[in-house]
């Protein structure tokens, strides 16, 4: 089964969030809100690449199928445009935190995965952030075999509360709803729940089939006369990050 993800994650501030992958599943079996999403920021080691992070996850896959322990959909971005100082985010996406912590306590508890951490830490140097994954929009169910991802990581601005957020997010969906077509697959709304002094307050970030579907989804955004922008220039400030997506493990 699929899940629809997330992120995203693109720069949770230092690095990180909104924002790797074969597909992401746009509709039907989207996780029950809000979904938990346990995202890597990482950058790779001296002398290795993308083949040593597959490998490992390879392995976590091989060992926790010996543990008898499910694995979940898990994406793979690759920093393509911005300012973001991570070259990979990795997302593994959850139901529920309930859920997550479950299949958490399961998996230290297990013999079989003492040494599945060590295997990405030869390949990459990490930090690890827990966030809550909303959808703002969830459009078509076509399943792209790789997704173009935009992300905002934002911090709100001062005298802004949550309210301001929804409205924003509110007229964010009526300008989405206007494109028609030209909708992005999937528009989410990250809030991590680890913390810190370079941790954003919200993501919010799209996939698209293309760059070219991005770009044209952009162009009606614009067309608004810039109100949308100007709601968010008056609300949050945000840095501005573009990806490349595909799946690099399917749940099961």
């Amino acid at each position: 089964m699929k899940k629809i993800i997330r992120f995203v994650l693109t720069t949770f501030g230092l690095i990180i969030p909104f924002g790797m992958l074969s597909s992401f599943s746009y509709a039907a079996d989207a996780p029950t809100s809000p979904a938990l999403m346990e995202t890597y920021l990482c950058n790779l080691k001296p002398g290795k690449d993308l083949d040593d992070v597959l490998a490992a996850r390879d392995n976590l896959v091989k060992q926790s199928k010996k543990a008898g322990l499910a694995v979940q959909d898990s994406y793979l971005w690759s920093h393509f445009k911005g300012n973001s100082q991570a070259d990979l985010i990795w997302h593994s996406i959850y139901g529920s935190v309930a859920e997550w912590a479950a299949e958490t306590d399961a998996a230290m508890g297990k013999p079989e995965m003492a040494g599945v951490n060590a295997k990405f830490d030869e390949a990459v140097d990490c930090r690890a952030v827990i966030a809550t994954l909303n959808p703002i929009h969830v459009g078509k169910e076509e399943r792209p075999e790789r997704n173009f991802v935009s992300a905002y990581t934002c911090q709100m601005k001062h005298g802004i509360n949550r309210q301001d957020v929804g409205d924003l997010v509110t007229h964010l969906q009526e300008v989405i709803a206007a494109q028609g077509d030209a909708a992005p697959g999937y528009v989410g709304l990250v809030e991590p729940m680890t913390g810190g002094p370079n941790i954003s307050d919200v993501v919010i970030f799209n996939l698209s089939e293309s760059v070219s579907a991005w770009a044209k989804f952009m162009g009606g955004v614009q067309a608004d006369g810039g109100m949308l922008g100007r709601h968010f220039n008056t609300t949050l400030d945000c840095s501005f990050n573009l990806y490349n997506s595909r799946q690099v493990i399917e749940a099961g």
